[in-house]
């Protein structure tokens, strides 16, 4: 059976045959509240009080603290061998049949520090004997927080993602789509994750996204307090359509 790329929410260097980066994993703990409110960030407002939310443990990954009521859940995933990154995203109940088993995995993975090479290795063996399926209906996954940090991005540092929507994608690639490959900057669709966990990506409109922001000062402020430092934001070009 083909190995799938397993490309990670723009971590494009990672593939089933292994990654760059050997380091164990020391990803960021945030408090319980904290971790809880950035979570709950990634989803629509009408959609928070009654979602599921599972809570990122240093010992244990993730843990289930709070059972959805409204078919969606949200947590704020972590990427194998990416210390600096920390994403929020939601699934419904689509989502939750066919990634969050695989996510709860690799944060139970990331928790006993397993290394980023054998955790690819180990995802792609799963997709290879049937533990995880590609979804074969029409969903969404939000990822509307403006807490959203990638660690590469065109800046050559840790960067907030703009708040989006995903669409699922199972095996799509640009080209079935007419469309060009990923680019940071770009105002168009782009897909992640391709393979049988892939996402259409939709921005949302740069007005939209800065209200948001907006919304969420108090949650950014925390949020840099406990890091330390600044969220850095990347820009669109003046007039880049790219």
């Amino acid at each position: 059976m083909r190995h799938f790329s397993i490309l990670i929410l723009f971590v494009l260097s990672y593939t089933s045959s292994g990654c760059a980066q050997t380091k164990s994993p020391n990803t960021i703990i945030f408090p319980p509240d904290l971790e809880k409110e950035i979570a709950l960030s990634a989803l629509p407002e009408h959609l928070r009080e009654d979602c599921g939310i599972y809570l990122f443990k240093k010992e244990k990954g993730f843990e289930l603290v709070k059972e959805s009521k409204n078919g969606h859940v949200t947590m704020v995933q972590r990427i194998p061998g990416m210390d600096d990154a920390f994403v929020p995203v939601s699934y419904d109940a689509l989502g939750q049949k066919h990634h969050v088993k695989r996510i709860l995995e690799i944060g139970r993975w990331i928790a006993e520090r397993v290394e980023p090479n054998e955790i690819n290795s180990r995802v792609a063996k799963k997709f290879e004997d049937g533990t995880y399926s590609a979804p074969k209906e029409l969903g969404i996954s939000y990822m509307l927080s403006p807490v959203n940090m990638v660690p590469r991005s065109p800046l050559g540092r840790p960067a907030i993602f703009p708040p989006h929507y995903m669409v699922y994608a199972p095996n799509l690639e640009h080209k079935d789509l007419g469309l060009p490959n990923f680019q940071w900057h770009s105002h168009h669709p782009n897909i992640n994750n391709i393979g049988p966990h892939g996402n259409l990506i939709f921005k949302i409109g740069e007005k939209e996204s800065e209200a948001l922001k907006e919304r969420h000062k108090d949650l950014i402020a925390k949020v840099e307090k406990f890091l330390g430092n600044k969220l850095s934001y990347y820009e669109v070009p003046k007039g880049g359509h790219n």
